[in-house]
């Protein structure tokens, strides 16, 4: 599974999960940066409280910070 329930009965997204589930799980982003190191390009999607999240061009999540 993407997406995974936490203690606290949010969902948590984990590498694979689509940005769609993502913006279920967390909402919109506060900040989108765009980079594009060796490994090709990505979006990391930056949230106030400190969490964040790496989006691939297949818009599939890579990372998770939290």
């Amino acid at each position: 599974r993407a997406i995974q329930p936490t203690r606290a009965g949010a969902s948590e997204p984990q590498p694979g999960a689509t940005d769609e589930a993502v913006r279920k799980a967390w909402g919109e982003p506060d900040e989108i940066i765009q980079d594009e190191p060796p490994s090709g390009r990505v979006e990391i999607w930056r949230y106030k409280d400190g969490r964040s999240v790496q989006i691939n061009r297949r818009h599939r999540v890579i990372a998770v910070q939290r």
